[in-house]
């Protein structure tokens, strides 16, 4: 051992002496440091340690917006529909809203699902190609009971009902390319005021979500399955057993979305969630009698957005501001030239 001095010597040790106590002070301070800083996905420590709820990340991946129209009831006669409602000004306002939507509110395609005509009148199918054509994004279109379907097909064409020859003369389609697929079903049960699926329709359903059993989808259709109870309105589904056969099977993967209630509605059925989506024409009266279900409001019209975000579906109502008056309730009252003869 090399010979130092006495004084050397306590240097030495003074020196290691003050490294070893400075240490614990930086390594706690830097832990201290580490627990406060902001770190990807976490929310940091609080001041007693404890960990916060962690933080957004703002990462928009896999996104699809989906806009729901319903029931714009147009008429080809320049009628007012049930003599109360100018549904032509209406959806005319609401074309006008969704042309001034700014491009990050605007849906990857807007989903009209029934009672496009009022009386099923080809004039009226007309006017709602013309009034389509004006979104400023694709439009598909799904039959209601008041809807024809050989004029829609004819006047609204493949762009709109995109129907292949196998299901015909059903418009049922699928719309693929998109982080959710888009199933339109035809529910028209001929000449009534309720809906159901035939067993050509039911196959066809049935064959396509078993192409993709775990592909997040959503199923539009005029008609929803389940009573709601207002009375004049729960009129069944027919062949309804067999829809929830197949519907069931596919629960955690599919979102039934329909209209004709014209009312907002979110429910579970048979554990499947379903909504419903408000008028663009009619708000009906929320009446839960055995009659209920058969007036409306002159109200401004609704849509609904589907947001598929972070893998999941939010769905949204909302309204477009038209200061419309809000008189009623009125009756659904058919006038005479739309009565059956």
């Amino acid at each position: 051992m090399a010979n130092i001095s006495r004084r050397s010597f306590l240097q030495k040790v003074a020196t290691v002496a003050m490294a070893s106590a400075v240490a614990p002070v930086a390594a706690l301070a830097a832990d201290e440091t580490a627990k406060t800083k902001a770190v990807p996905g976490t929310g940091g420590f609080d001041a007693d340690g404890r960990p916060l709820p962690p933080k957004k990340i703002i990462g928009r991946g896999s996104e699809m917006k989906i806009i729901q129209i319903t029931d714009t009831h147009l008429r080809g006669d320049n009628l007012l529909s049930f003599g109360k409602c100018d549904t032509s000004t209406t959806v005319r306002k609401a074309v006008e809203y969704f042309q001034k939507m700014q491009e990050k509110d605007l849906p990857d395609m807007f989903i009209a699902t029934g009672d496009l005509a009022d009386n099923g009148n080809h004039t009226a199918y007309g006017k709602i190609h013309d009034y389509f054509s004006d979104l400023p994004r694709p439009v598909f279109c799904v039959p209601g009971n008041h809807d024809n379907r050989a004029d829609m097909l004819r006047l609204l064409g493949d762009k709109m009902c995109p129907v292949k020859d196998d299901i015909a003369p059903y418009i049922c389609y699928t719309v693929e390319g998109y982080p959710v697929r888009i199933i339109c079903i035809d529910t028209i049960v001929q000449g009534k005021h309720w809906g159901g699926i035939t067993e050509k329709v039911a196959d066809w359903l049935e064959a396509k979500l078993d192409e993709q059993p775990r592909k997040k989808t959503l199923i539009f259709t005029h008609h929803p399955p389940f009573d709601t109870g207002m009375g004049f309105m729960d009129e069944g589904f027919e062949n309804i057993g067999r829809l929830e056969d197949i519907l069931t099977r596919h629960k955690n993967h599919i979102q039934l979305c329909c209209g004709h209630m014209h009312r907002n509605i979110a429910t579970r059925w048979r554990g499947v969630p379903v909504t419903v989506s408000a008028p663009i024409c009619m708000l009906m009266e929320i009446d839960f009698t055995e009659a209920g279900g058969d007036r409306f409001w002159l109200a401004d019209p609704q849509y609904t957005i589907h947001h598929f975000y972070h893998n999941q579906i939010n769905t949204y109502n909302c309204i477009i501001p038209t200061h419309a008056s809000y008189d009623g309730p009125f009756p659904f009252k058919y006038l005479d030239v739309d009565k059956k003869k």
